[in-house]
């Protein structure tokens, strides 16, 4: 028939949306005025700018995943050093001298 049954989903799909932001819409001017929504998408919005500069601007180190590799390792070792050193601890507590 030439229908494409996506193209018809997809379709429905964009109208039920339509139809929920619309609902949601007039239920936010029944309890705020058209010009404070505006007021308060603007403020939205310049957050919005604010955040998308700040994370632009956030830098990492270059070296930052050698660097966390390295940390990773040398914790590794101080838990096997611990390990080790509470071994020892224990043997010298049951150690008696001849």
């Amino acid at each position: 028939m030439g229908i494409e049954v996506d193209a018809n989903a997809r379709k429905q799909q964009l109208i039920q949306e339509r139809t929920i932001e619309a609902r949601m819409l007039d239920a936010l001017k029944k309890e705020t005025s058209l010009s404070q929504i505006e007021q308060s998408l603007i403020v939205v919005d310049r957050t919005i700018s604010e955040l998308s500069k700040k994370k632009d601007e956030f830098e990492i180190n270059d070296g930052y995943e050698e660097e966390l590799a390295e940390l990773t390792f040398v914790k590794q070792r101080i838990n096997e050093l611990s390990t080790r050193v509470g071994s020892l601890e224990v043997a010298g507590k049951n150690w008696t001298p001849r």
